[in-house]
């Protein structure tokens, strides 16, 4: 278990590269522990109403009568993933606190009714969810009752409130899991935290799916000399703290691995194929290039590939094939964002990237 350190009375914990915290709701505050996801619009808790067999085990749940500034927007959620879960909940508004910053009349959902893994571990039971909302969302059943916007017609708080995410990755193989890591609002990048130059790229605006949060245009992913995966179709990659692999189309991460000499190992608990390398090979291969609109970010080979703890010769890809997440084919998740500075910039439609101030050999440069 590692400390992820962020604002001052907030810290994020790793357990099996599952990032939760703690988040407040309401006024008096009413405490949870979520999961936090820069690729999930939606946060949420288990509420009061809720009456699945996981929400009653549920520490705390979500009292609207016991908060002051609950709005009910009265509109329900209901969701259902390819794996099988579902979430079903009541829409609010209400005082949000999360990394020691306090928004009002942010936006959530109390779970009415939650089933299935994706939603929850050991140690969590809800989502911060930290990538915008889809527009129609918005729209409340009651005419009297009132979402409250900003001038941008998006709601208020943690959505739209500027970030930055930095692991200090000590960039060895078998190690990379043991850093700690720091998620702060901020409205600037800060300087201290990264090495060299901070690039930009503006937020997709094609193969967005029903929000452009935070997704990135992609031209290509590959390894020179071996695979050059060049999307032909407008293409956006998400980036995503809440998976702890690299995901693309089946076709495409088959291609990869067979043109670098990986085979598949065994079948992972989605059903997905989980490849392995031999290290004689893998150790030839250069970096693993992301080329976006105006920005190649590379990853080294520790970055993507983990130990096989069951043959010692051989390393475990963490890239894997999964269906597209809200319009985008490809999800970079911690594998990527542990390798890099990485600023959310909800004010400009952009992504920084930068070097981290850890030994990772990952590199960022402008187009």
């Amino acid at each position: 278990m590692n400390t992820h350190k962020c604002h001052a009375d907030l810290s994020l914990i790793s357990i099996l590269s599952q990032l939760y915290g703690a988040l407040e709701i309401g006024t008096p505050p009413q405490r949870f522990s979520v999961k936090f996801d820069t690729g999930f619009f939606l946060t949420w808790v288990p509420g009061q109403a809720c009456d699945s067999d996981d929400c009653k085990h549920a520490h705390n749940r979500y009292d609207a009568a016991r908060s002051r500034t609950s709005i009910d927007l009265d509109k329900q959620l209901d969701l259902t993933f390819d794996d099988g879960s579902v979430l079903q909940a009541d829409l609010f508004n209400d005082t949000v606190r999360f990394g020691g910053k306090l928004f009002r009349d942010a936006f959530f959902g109390s779970a009415t009714q939650v089933g299935g893994q994706r939603f929850f571990g050991n140690n969590y039971f809800g989502s911060f969810g930290y990538g915008g909302h889809p527009l129609d969302l918005l729209q409340c059943k009651d005419k009297n009752k009132t979402m409250h916007l900003n001038k941008r017609g998006q709601a208020p708080g943690f959505n739209y409130a500027s970030g930055a995410y930095h692991s200090n990755s000590v960039g060895r193989r078998g190690k990379r899991w043991n850093a700690a890591a720091t998620f702060t609002f901020t409205p600037v990048p800060d300087v201290r935290q990264f090495r060299g130059r901070i690039v930009f790229d503006a937020l997709a605006t094609r193969a967005i799916g029903t929000t452009p949060y935070w997704k990135l245009s992609l031209a290509s992913v590959g390894i020179r000399g071996k695979v050059q995966l060049a999307q032909t179709e407008p293409t956006s990659a998400k980036l995503r703290t809440g998976i702890a692999a690299i995901t693309g189309p089946h076709d495409q991460v088959a291609r990869f691995h067979d043109a670098i000499g990986a085979f598949p190992k065994r079948t992972g608990p989605r059903g997905e194929t989980i490849y392995a390398i031999k290290k004689r090979d893998a150790d030839k291969l250069d970096d693993l290039a992301f080329q976006f609109a105006s920005v190649q970010a590379t990853l080294p080979l520790d970055a993507w590939t983990k130990p096989d703890p069951h043959d010692a010769g051989c390393l475990i890809s963490l890239i894997v094939a999964a269906d597209a997440d809200d319009g985008a084919a490809w999800v970079l998740g911690l594998p990527f964002l542990d390798a890099f500075y990485t600023f959310f910039d909800a004010a400009q439609g952009r992504v920084g990237l930068a070097k981290t101030l850890g030994d990772s050999r990952a590199t960022v440069h402008a187009l």
